[in-house]
């Protein structure tokens, strides 16, 4: 695909189905995204015990999605790094 044109670009549907099975794969195969949904899982239970009000839950929303995006990003970087060399670099770690 050429950047800026619509030659060969996928549907929105399409583009939405590589996300999720991105999305899958990283749930399947990376720890810590596991634990921070069984924390963002924990997080809406407690909530519903202490019955909290519509702005609270929207601050445990953003908050959950934040963490799980923060995730999400330092996989694909690792992932790209990854890709790019086969040798342990300190700078890589960073």
């Amino acid at each position: 695909m050429i950047p800026g044109s619509n030659k060969d670009h996928p549907s929105f549907l399409k583009s939405f189905s590589y996300a999720m099975e991105g999305f899958v794969t990283a749930v399947k195969t990376e720890r810590n995204i596991k634990v921070m949904l069984v924390a963002g899982v924990c997080t809406v239970i407690a909530g519903c015990i202490v019955g909290l009000d519509i702005a609270e839950w929207a601050t445990i929303i953003i908050c959950c999605g934040l963490v799980i995006h923060g995730e999400l990003c330092n996989t694909a970087m690792e992932a790209i790094v990854d890709l790019a060399t086969q040798e342990l670099h300190p700078l890589a770690k960073r």
